[in-house]
């Protein structure tokens, strides 16, 4: 391999690894808001009668709380393709 080609291989793991740095920082704050999300949603359980704006409250805290399980994996899964990216450069 020419020089010109394992500088820019070189590029690439260090473009990998900082993107891989962005993504697990991104996934750190979402799990963040998650959790206070939950403690919410576990207020809410906590009480026998709800009204209904309570309900609504608790029902958009939920979907909230979902929404936020997909960015992860979604995040999960870029991670992974990152690493993979940074793995098959080790091996050219």
């Amino acid at each position: 391999m020419n020089a010109k080609n394992q500088e820019q291989l070189n590029a690439i793991k260090k473009a990998a690894d900082l993107y891989t740095l962005d993504v697990q920082k991104m996934i750190d704050t979402i799990e963040k808001k998650k959790s206070i999300k939950e403690e919410r949603l576990d207020v809410y359980d906590s009480k026998i009668d709800l009204t209904d704006k309570q309900e609504k409250k608790r029902d958009q805290i939920e979907s909230e709380i979902d929404e936020m399980d997909n960015d992860i994996s979604n995040l999960e899964d870029v991670l992974s393709a990152i690493e993979d990216l940074s793995t098959a450069i080790l091996f050219v």
